[in-house]
């Protein structure tokens, strides 16, 4: 089979074009400033979802046709292959641009909505777009001072029981000036004495442990295993309170904006949560609103967004949630079931009929 090779470059060259474009589109989005806003009009709430739902739309369609681009056949020689290849796929791309297209106005028709993550938590609703920073300065004071004994482990735990170079020792002793600056504005952070002191007691230990590596040019696995046995369960009472602090300020916005809507718009509320991978299980806002809202799991009402923090891509992914709903519904009696993999089942059957040797 012979393939020609200019061909395959102008579609290199296209997937390169592309690319670019679609980086370009995602820088702009990254510059573009945004503004808080307490309850001040911004627009309609139609004209705002489909503003943003188009950005999503936008970038979508980019990765869909840079994929297609890039795993479309190679020329063949036999054109009735290379003329069903591509009717297929052209009958594919029609379907993917219905999706989007039905995504889009998905959007416009939902009541409601909430965006909560890094801090600040936002409300859509009635041609407004309302943002809070509901969580007080103190709550990052103790996140901060958690972090201190968990840098010093992940520094030092590939590095245990050898003797440590001078780049390695200039490092530490770098993190060190700045634990003792951070330590000595504590007393002006308003906690209360008994945090207070908990505070200090974490930065002692962990300028004990930095000291003791520096001098003897080494750490051993001893010595950073007492260090984190020591200290685990002070990071725990510093997470109880800051999270007391978090969920009390989520509350009060909540239950605030709760009482500015109508039984119909509450009923009808989505709300997203934007955090990152390793805080999906059980996130603290996840459970909240679980219960505020009655979900007993993610999908429905209640959507959890992983590694972005971005608006945009947060309605997309609440379109593709009430879209797929409507499918699930429609086709099996399952509004939740394209909430997973709609090859599962089949896989399921496969494995069964093929044990696998371990």
């Amino acid at each position: 089979m012979i393939i020609r090779q200019r061909p395959r470059l102008a579609r290199l060259a296209c997937v390169c074009i592309l690319w670019s474009s679609l980086v370009q589109a995602c820088s702009a989005d990254n510059r573009a400033p945004q503004t808080v806003a307490h309850g001040r009009a911004q627009g309609e709430a139609q004209s705002l979802l489909r503003s943003k739902s188009r950005q999503s739309a936008d970038l979508a369609s980019r990765q869909r046709i840079a994929r297609d681009v890039q795993t479309k056949e190679p020329v063949r020689s036999q054109s009735t292959t290379t003329s069903t290849s591509d009717s297929f796929l052209t009958l594919d791309n029609a379907f993917r641009a219905a999706y989007l297209d039905s995504k889009q106005e998905t959007l416009t028709r939902i009541g409601p909505v909430i965006i909560t993550g890094g801090g600040k938590i936002v409300l859509l609703r009635s041609g407004k777009r309302t943002e809070v920073q509901y969580i007080p300065p103190t709550y990052h004071v103790l996140k901060t001072i958690d972090h201190v004994p968990l840098a010093l482990f992940v520094l030092l735990r590939l590095h245990t029981d050898s003797p440590l170079d001078d780049a390695f020792l200039g490092k530490l002793r770098q993190f060190r000036e700045l634990i003792t600056t951070a330590g000595a504005s504590l007393d002006d952070s308003k906690l209360p004495p008994d945090m207070l002191a908990r505070q200090h007691t974490i930065i002692d230990r962990s300028l004990s442990l930095v000291d003791k590596t520096c001098a003897g040019r080494k750490v051993t696995n001893g010595d950073l295993d007492a260090f984190t046995g020591s200290i685990g369960s002070l990071l725990l009472a510093n997470a109880d309170y800051a999270v007391r602090m978090e969920l009390d300020g989520l509350d009060a916005q909540v239950t605030a904006w709760q009482h500015e809507m109508t039984s119909e718009e509450w009923n009808s509320l989505h709300v997203i949560v934007m955090d990152v991978h390793m805080a999906r299980q059980q996130d603290r806002s996840m459970q909240y609103f679980s219960r505020r809202l009655g979900e007993c799991e993610e999908g429905r009402r209640l959507i959890f967004l992983e590694g972005s923090q971005e608006e945009p891509q947060a309605l997309d992914l609440l379109a593709t949630h009430v879209l797929d709903g409507a499918v699930g519904k429609a086709f099996f009696g399952d509004p939740m079931r394209m909430h997973r993999d709609f090859l599962s089942d089949a896989a399921r059957h496969w494995l069964d009929e093929h044990p696998l040797q371990r």
